[in-house]
């Protein structure tokens, strides 16, 4: 009977040590986990600050050629409530501080700058009675931002024409708003 109750308590000393085990592994590889997660979200953070984009703050224009003819209003992109296109015109709009540039949506997508910022480098501006279309002058371009309100009389609607057209210099009037 000594050597059954022996043959027990080994039994039960086995399986405790087995459960105790267990849990034990279960902690650890829970803590390594959480140990790894949060490693995983520091370095996550610190990848999301190498590739924030700087602000740009002392930029300027280049109104470059890109060698294709293109048709009038070629769409480029939207920012905020605005579709922006270039309006007949073989040239692109970048935005360069120092030595790198940009096209002009790109540092809008990216925040590096705003579209009020932009406007605010004009050398001057006109507006229209429409609704608040205006032009805005710069050396080798023009900017024209549509605000302009319609009414379908059929429809018995209201659209708003809150487009941007870049374009030459012979883009001059805000009539392109329509």
């Amino acid at each position: 009977m000594v050597i059954f109750m022996r043959k027990k308590i080994v039994i039960i000393s086995a399986v405790i040590a087995l459960i105790f085990g267990a849990i034990g592994v279960f902690l650890i590889a829970n803590n390594h986990s959480k140990i790894t997660d949060k490693n995983n979200a520091q370095n996550a953070s610190e990848s999301i600050k190498k590739d924030e984009v700087k602000k740009m703050t002392d930029f300027d224009f280049k109104y470059i050629s890109n060698k294709t003819s293109q048709v009038k209003d070629t769409y480029i992109g939207k920012y905020e409530q605005h579709d922006m296109y270039y309006h007949i015109t073989e040239t692109e709009l970048y935005v360069c501080e120092k030595d790198e540039c940009h096209t002009i949506i790109e540092a809008l997508d990216k925040k590096m700058l705003t579209f009020e910022e932009v406007l605010k480098k004009s050398k001057s501006s006109d507006f229209a009675y429409d609704g608040g279309s205006g032009i805005y002058y710069y050396d080798d371009f023009n900017i024209v931002v549509c605000h302009k309100q319609k009414y379908d009389v059929e429809k018995k609607t209201t659209d708003y024409n809150e487009n941007v057209y870049i374009g030459n210099k012979k883009l001059k009037e805000v009539n392109i708003c329509k």
